[in-house]
Order: C-alpha cells, then structure tokens, then sequence
C-alpha cells in the first residue's frame, strides 16, 4: 500500500473516534480530543484560541465589574442630581420646622418732626380770665421694640401638614438618591460586562483570521499540488477577506464599548482597561429565583422608586390638607414691647424714655380665599393621583422587567451548557474537516463551513457566560435585592 493511502487511513480512523467523551469547557486547558488508540489527539487551533483568551484576564490588576460600579457611582450626574435633590428636600424640611417658631420683630425707629407749639387755653373759673398753657413737644422721636406673633391656629390646621409633607418628601428624595445608586451601579455593570464581551469577540475574530490564512495557504499548496482548482483558492481567498472585516468591526466595537464604560465611569485616562473579572468562573446561584410570582411581590416590597413613590403620594395629600386651612378663620397671638422717647400716650410728653407694651389676639377670615385654597388643593390632589399612576405604571414595567431578566437568567444558564457542547463538537470538526482538506478528503465548502461553525460556536459560547452575568445583575436589580448591599 502506498504511503500517502495510509496516511488518509489513519486520518480517517482519527474521525471516526467519538470525540466527545470529554466535554470541551469554553477557555478550558483541555483542549484536545481523544484518538483511537485511547491518547489524545493535539487540537492546536483550540490550544491557541485557549491562550489568548488566557492573556486577556489580569486578576488582581485588570479591572473588575464591582470596581467600574463604584466609580460610575462616584462620578455619575444622575446620581449628583439626586443628591442635590435630597439636600434641597432637607432644606425645605428645616423650613417647615422653623415655622413652629413664634414670629419675633425687633425694631428701633428713629423720626424728627416739625417743630409746634400746643397751647391749652385754661379758664379761672373764679375770675373767668384765660390763661394759655404751652404743652411740651419733643420732635426727635426714638422708639426700641419687639413683637411677638404666634400663628395659633396654624400649630392645628396648616403646620404639622407641612412638616409631615416635608418629612416624606426628604425620605422619597432620600430612596430615589439611593435607588439613582443602584441603577447606575447595575448599568456601570452591564456596560462593563459588554466591553468584556466585545474584547473576548475580538479574540475569537482574530483567531477565526489566523484560521481562514491558514486554510487559505493550505489551499493554494493543493492548487500548486494539482488536488484543488482555483476556484476553491478563490473561495478561500474570500473567506480570509471576510474575516478580516469582521476582525475590523470587532475592534472597533471593542474600542467603542470600552470608551462607553470609561464615559460611564468619567475617567480621564488615556490607558487600556484590563479585564479584572475571570467571566471563566462560575458565579454564585441566586436563592429563591424559581417563582416568578414571588419575585414579583418581593420586587413590589423591596424596590426603593416605588417606595419613594408611595412617600411623595403621601407628602402630596400632606401638601393638600396644609393647604386647606384657608378656609377657615386665623388665630393670631400678638404681644409687643417698646422703649421709646416719647411716651405718646403719656400726658403730658416728657423726652424721658419709658416701657410700653401690648398684648391681644386676632381672629380674621378672608372668605373669598376659599375660592383661590380649593382650586390650589384640588391641583395638589390631581398631582398626588397622579403620581400615584405613575408609581403604578412603574410596577408594571418592573414586573416586565422582572420576567425579562428571570428569562434571561433561565436561557444563560441553559446556554452554558448547549454551547459548551456545541463547541466541543464544532472544535473537533474544524480539525478533522482540516485534516481531511490537508489530505485530499474534504472540499473547501466543508472545510469553511465547519470554520464558520466553529467561530459562531466559540462566540455563542462566550455570549453565554456574558449574558448570565448580565442577567443575573439586572435580575438583582430589578427585584430590589442589591439594597441589601451597603
């Protein structure tokens, strides 16, 4: 039998050994598949695919999801706006306290008049004989004084809505600052999990490149031989060309994405981000994520916005009741005290200075404000409502939400698995394909197409364990579990 009869033999007992026994891992060490004769079989494409995925996780160094989280927090507008709110929130509740105080006047006064001479014309009733009296007048005028007003019937009707409005609304702020946090956290997250992403399909473009030449020099060495025509060469000649493309839009969808998690984090280096994060390893399974009803009730009980929604309801009827105490009469305690020179209800003046005070109460009551109060509070009122719609219109789309994610979760976790397989298959095809293309025995349509095969299998493979990450952090979010983290 002639030599190159037996080489084709020995490959084609090389293809037909199951090539499964061993599941092959996506970025695992074990890259080869088992022969014949119970060794394995070196699968230097995958080896090679393997260490380059290897050369992009720095750990310890690189940079991970929690930490892009951190400084998108840190640095966010949205979340510097929020805060912003809850201080002005808290302003506005110091206001409201301070309107229990009693408001306190102090004046002091000082006028110069025109000088007149008050005569007071006395007659003897003895002799019937006038006599003029010139009563003293002082024109400079010096007045100290405080006054004192205590809104009583406000301590009843119109003061403690105001401070209860105030108080909800300073803790909705407070829960839509922090649920601003978590938001921006859970997006920093995905945006960071998608540069991820985009670097590791950048690999798998590269390497389907390197694999497209190599097929491509094999190809010309047959046409040289006389086993191949030229228009398989051509054929191959496209795929290479076709590669090189995609290579280029998987770099620049690389550069995009990481430029989109440094604009997210708002840092000003220039430097290259390295992935900190092993997306190799398995993460941690959720507890209690099998019923989706029970989700969705602990999304309603634990979701910081529609907390927040529910206080800023209240703080609106709050709003509302203060503004009805218009329609009715207000009380008001008045107390003054002056010390001034003049005395004017002594009599006679003297330019002495003296004390004079004053206490009393106002009952007033200004019908046609009614009017006014009632359309302000039935605004309030339509306000509250709605808010109230608005809250509930965020349920619904949390429950969407929520179904979206645990769907999510459910397909990545079942994609682990199918895509591992189906990586492992299209591993060893791409190589038994190249061995019988090297030997005569495969076309170049089989060839490149179990090439395809294998670059769509490493991508799925790797969009798997990408997507689980993501989903799982959107899940946590969406249900509200990531407010148990300080």
């Amino acid at each position: 039998m002639r030599p190159r009869s037996l080489a084709l033999i020995a490959v084609a007992l090389t293809c037909t050994t199951p090539a499964l026994a061993e599941p092959l891992q996506l970025f695992a060490v074990q890259t080869a598949a088992p022969g014949g004769n119970g060794h394995a079989i070196a699968n230097p494409n995958a080896e090679a695919f393997n260490s380059k995925v290897e050369a992009l996780f720095t750990p310890g160094t690189g940079l991970t999801a929690e930490e892009a989280a951190a400084k998108a927090t840190q640095t966010s507008f949205d979340v510097q706006a929020q805060r912003e709110d809850m201080l002005s929130a808290e302003a506005l509740r110091q206001q409201a306290k301070y309107g229990f105080i009693p408001m306190l006047t102090a004046t002091a006064n000082y006028t110069r008049t025109r000088s007149i001479t008050n005569r007071l014309v006395q007659t003897d009733p003895t002799t019937g004989a006038e006599q003029a009296i010139i009563l003293p007048f002082f024109p400079n005028q010096y007045s100290l004084g405080a006054n004192l007003s205590i809104p009583l019937s406000d301590y009843f009707l119109r003061l403690p809505q105001s401070l209860a409005s105030a108080n909800r609304s300073l803790d909705a702020a407070t829960l839509n600052a922090r649920h601003t946090e978590l938001t921006t956290a859970t997006q920093a997250k995905v945006a960071y999990y998608e540069w991820a992403r985009a670097k590791l399909q950048l690999v798998v473009q590269e390497q389907a490149l390197e694999q497209a030449r190599a097929q491509a020099k094999d190809g010309r060495a047959q046409f040289e031989a006389g086993a191949s025509t030229n228009a398989d060469v051509l054929r191959l000649e496209s795929s290479v060309a076709t590669t090189e493309l995609a290579v280029e839009r998987a770099r620049n969808a690389a550069q995009l994405a990481e430029e989109r998690l440094r604009t997210q984090m708002h840092d000003a280096s220039q430097g290259q981000y390295q992935i900190g994060e092993d997306v190799r390893a398995e993460i941690t399974q959720l507890d209690n994520v099998g019923d989706i009803a029970s989700l969705w009730k602990e999304a309603e009980e634990k979701r910081l916005d529609l907390k927040a929604a529910s206080l800023q309801v209240e703080a609106q009827r709050e709003r509302a009741s203060a503004n009805r105490a218009a329609y009715y009469p207000r009380l008001t305690a008045q107390g003054s005290y002056s010390y001034l020179s003049p005395l004017q209800q002594r009599f006679p003046q003297t330019d002495d200075f003296d004390h004079w005070w004053t206490l009393g109460a106002t009952l007033s009551w200004t019908p046609t404000d009614i009017f006014g109060a009632r359309q302000g509070t039935e605004s309030i009122e339509h306000q509250a409502s709605r808010t109230e719609a608005l809250r509930n219109l965020s349920r619904d789309n949390i429950h969407v939400a929520v179904l979206n994610a645990y769907q999510d979760l459910n397909v990545a976790a079942v994609a682990i698995d199918t895509t591992t397989r189906s990586l492992a298959s299209a591993e060893e095809s791409y190589r038994v394909r190249r061995a019988l293309f090297q030997n005569g025995r495969a076309t170049t349509v089989e060839v490149t197409d179990s090439e395809t095969t294998l670059t769509r299998a490493r991508s799925e493979a790797m969009n798997a364990r990408i997507d689980l990450r993501i989903a799982r952090a959107r899940l946590i979010n969406a249900i509200g579990r990531d407010t148990e983290r300080q």
